[in-house]
């Protein structure tokens, strides 16, 4: 198997261009389900202000042109866009990606929305069924690269790392910001951020809601303390005391249009669109008075790190090809009997776990989602994980569950002896360690990323109190068994 992408970036696509090739999260569902009979065996869609790119694992064999196959799935006339895309194949794949992941390619060097960003495109493709492991481990361990870069490299030598710490900096060469009124439009994350250090420099801050419910969506979407919220339908009103607006949405319409900004009798002085396809309408630039920024103009310079720290990021994403490779050199050559493994049946056993030890290495997602289900069943849980979710903090904090921070080791299946093993960690290796030292003791153990490392597949759960169901697929069809669980569920509640 093969791994190939294509893409356009700042570097090479101006924003003009990046926002036609903009994916919103229904869009890549959509596209990602086109291209389920299209010969590839699996694919991700990433798609930032800064970038839009396709990944896929394709048969050796295959003549495939990820670009024209990008182009035709987005409704794109691939000769007018050929000279913007940049193809790589191999391990120039999985290098870029490591570079992407650490907002090392961001126009804000170590961004740190974008390590996330990755994560979530390759949760989508995971849940529409088109991740193979090829792209899940390449991805994960492009992942594990990226927090060892920011950890170890970047952390402390930026003065800025995101979107919103950047346009604040930027807003503050422009203006005294103490004592200025400001309305953020969008309450995602990157609205959410920029209110937040909007109010640390003594600005009055005013953000959107789309359903006006001002204590409930306060908690609701984490609005900021000393933020106030309007209805977005409202937001010309605010507009019109503002001195700085901030759009920062996902809407494919656009939130501030030239003839309503016009007609205001106070127009704000500054307008920053943060939106990739943008949010606000282009000509209001032409408004006297006010000043219009879009995310390319809010970068600044570009960074340039020392020479040592760009050796220890080579350093460290050459490790992590190196290990790719090998996973996947194994993988490749793994015998038919066990490469057959999803094709096998898996024998369903009900058994009671009350009190049995239930051993979990990670702390992410699908880690939370099996601490749940276990503790339905009374099982008696222990995590190890350096990172974990909040729901598996609150967890420990109230005795519920055991935990230790930090990287699962060999040798810690022995030690506890527990009845039952996840692996859900975002190391690809990790998981393999874990898979084989269970595998010695006799203990059954799930991979999340692995199939064929399972002993057990563990399974969505349908109960109603008197009947219980549990179901997994045959061929790993993460998404079928999630509508198929909702079925039963619906069945059984009837």
């Amino acid at each position: 198997m093969k791994l190939v992408m294509t893409g356009l970036d700042h570097k090479r696509a101006s924003l003009n261009i990046r926002e036609k090739f903009a994916v919103t999260k229904e869009k890549a569902k959509r596209v990602l389900e086109d291209l389920k009979n299209s010969g590839i065996a699996g694919c991700v869609i990433v798609s930032t202000c800064n970038r839009t790119e396709f990944y896929a694992s394709v048969p050796e064999s295959t003549d495939f042109s990820p670009s024209q196959k990008l182009c035709d799935a987005l409704g794109m006339d691939f000769s007018e866009y050929e000279p913007y895309l940049t193809q790589r194949t191999g391990e120039q794949v999985m290098e870029h990606l490591c570079r992407v992941a650490s907002g090392l390619d961001s126009q804000i060097l170590g961004d740190d929305q974008i390590i996330t960003q990755v994560r979530e495109a390759l949760e989508l493709s995971r849940e529409q069924n088109r991740a193979d492991s090829f792209l899940e481990t390449m991805f994960n361990m492009s992942i594990h690269a990226a927090k060892v870069i920011k950890t170890d490299v970047l952390s402390g030598s930026l003065t800025a790392s995101s979107v919103p710490e950047k346009t604040v900096e930027k807003l503050k060469t422009m203006r005294p910001l103490a004592g200025k009124n400001a309305l953020v439009i969008g309450s995602g994350k990157i609205g959410r951020l920029a209110a937040e250090l909007l109010i640390r420099e003594n600005v009055r801050v005013t953000i959107t809601l789309r359903s006006h419910k001002h204590n409930n969506d306060k908690k609701n979407f984490s609005i900021p303390n000393g933020a106030d919220t309007i209805s977005y339908d409202e937001r010309y009103h605010a507009v019109e005391k503002a001195d700085i607006v901030i759009s920062a949405t996902t809407s494919p319409h656009l939130t501030l249009l030239y003839n309503e900004i016009n007609a205001l009798k106070k127009r704000p002085e500054i307008i920053v669109d943060l939106a990739v396809p943008r949010d606000v309408e282009t000509s209001i630039k032409n408004i006297p008075c006010v000043t219009l920024l879009t995310i390319d103009d809010i970068s600044g310079e570009a960074y340039r790190l020392p020479p040592e720290s760009v050796l220890k990021i080579e350093s460290v994403i050459g490790k992590h090809i190196a290990k790719y490779c090998r996973w996947a050199q194994f993988k490749e050559n793994m015998p038919d009997t066990i490469k057959s493994t999803e094709r096998k049946k898996f024998f369903p056993l009900f058994v009671d776990i009350s009190g049995k030890k239930a051993l979990i290495a990670g702390g992410g997602k699908i880690a939370e989602r099996r601490i749940k289900v276990l503790l339905d069943f009374g099982a008696d849980i222990t995590v190890i994980a350096p990172e974990v979710s909040e729901y598996i903090e609150n967890a420990a904090s109230l005795g519920t569950i055991r935990l230790f921070r930090r990287r699962y080791k060999e040798g810690d299946i022995t030690d506890l002896t527990p009845y039952l093993v996840i692996a859900a960690t975002d190391d690809r290796q990790v998981n393999h360690d874990i898979a084989t030292e269970a595998k010695n003791l006799n203990i059954n153990v799930s991979v999340a990323d692995c199939r064929e490392e399972c002993t057990f597949f563990f399974p969505a759960i349908a109960d109603n109190g008197s009947f219980l169901a549990g179901l997994v697929s045959k061929d790993g069809d993460h998404s079928g068994v999630k509508k198929m669980a909702e079925k039963i569920r619906k069945a059984l509640n009837s």
